[in-house]
């Protein structure tokens, strides 16, 4: 995988990023406006799972960045992200938080294998 330079500066684009596509595929699942944030764990379990193990630093970061920075430069479309939550989510009934943030988890982890692939490609 390629290195990305200022990680903290993409992180930022990222958390914004990531947000708008977890609030926009929880709206889809519940059929009404909401918003959501994205914690801190849940981009850590997501790096576990996704297997990306080279990484040794900004772990929560550093998914926001890889991300945010795929989107930027045209390697995840935001509407492929929503996608790919809004498919883990969508059978939810959001009753159980550790739940969700565990459905969460596995989408993201997704995401990033799409885009290290795309990446290394």
């Amino acid at each position: 995988m390629k290195p990305i330079d200022n990680i903290k500066e993409w992180a930022k684009l990222g958390d914004s990023f990531l947000n708008f596509v977890y609030s926009v595929a929880k709206t889809k699942a519940i059929g009404r406006p909401t918003g959501g944030r994205v914690p801190n764990k849940v981009l850590l379990k997501a790096l576990r799972i996704s297997g990306i193990n080279e990484i040794k630093e900004f772990k929560e970061d550093i998914v926001e960045a890889l991300l945010g920075y795929a989107w930027f430069y045209g390697f995840l479309s935001l509407e492929e992200a929503i996608e790919v939550v809004s498919n883990r989510i969508s059978n939810m009934n959001f009753e159980s938080k550790s739940l969700e943030m565990e459905t969460l988890a596995k989408a993201l982890s997704e995401l990033l294998e799409m885009v290290k692939d795309r990446f290394e490609k």
